[in-house]
């Protein structure tokens, strides 16, 4: 190579420099906008949901402080899109995203229906409604147990408001038994 040749290269050089050595390709969109409520105002820190309908994936990503939410690099195709915030949510939308496009959709959020659970367990009453009678029945060790003055057993029936007190021997010669009835009798 001559002078020339070799001069003319070196000039030339940050010439080639400046252009691209591949030609650049764009592959997918983005999707924008902002989240409101039904007042018009912007809905700060609300999640926007966006899932393609055809894999399911889905994304997540925040509003701003202005209410401006983006997602970058989607890939083209149909989309479902919706947001929600605390007690607000949005009605499912669709867009479709095409190469290099970006798609703008404002979201508007509505309060949620309310929710009311209700629990139904197949327990037993705590009240018996058919018989108002309260009956219990203390063991031999519970009675020792009882702080009884002068060992009487009639102070257990002055602790209840209505009391009738069973002997042992009326009932088959098990414990005493005290009994809530509808009458204050001793026998």
């Amino acid at each position: 190579m001559d002078i020339r040749t070799h001069s003319a290269l070196l000039l030339l050089w940050p010439a080639m420099l400046s252009f691209p050595a591949f030609p650049q390709t764009i592959t997918s969109g983005e999707i924008t906008g902002t989240v409101r409520d039904s007042s018009g105002a912007v809905v700060v820190a609300a999640s926007v949901r966006l899932k393609n309908s055809d894999t399911g994936d889905t994304t997540e990503a925040p509003s701003s402080g202005s209410g401006v939410y983006r997602f970058t690099f989607v890939k083209p195709g149909s989309y479902e899109i919706s947001a929600a915030a605390a007690g607000l949510q949005s009605d499912a939308g669709t867009v479709a995203v095409a190469v290099g496009q970006v798609e703008t959709v404002d979201l508007v959020v509505k309060p949620e229906p309310s929710k009311q659970v209700v629990l139904v367990t197949d327990a037993e009453p705590l009240l018996n409604s058919d018989n108002a009678n309260v009956a219990y029945t203390l063991s031999e060790r519970q009675l020792e147990l009882l702080p009884l003055p002068g060992s009487d057993l009639v102070s257990v029936a002055y602790a209840a408001e209505v009391a009738l007190i069973t002997p042992a021997d009326e009932v088959q010669k098990s414990a005493p038994t005290v009994t809530d009835a509808s009458m204050n009798h001793f026998a």
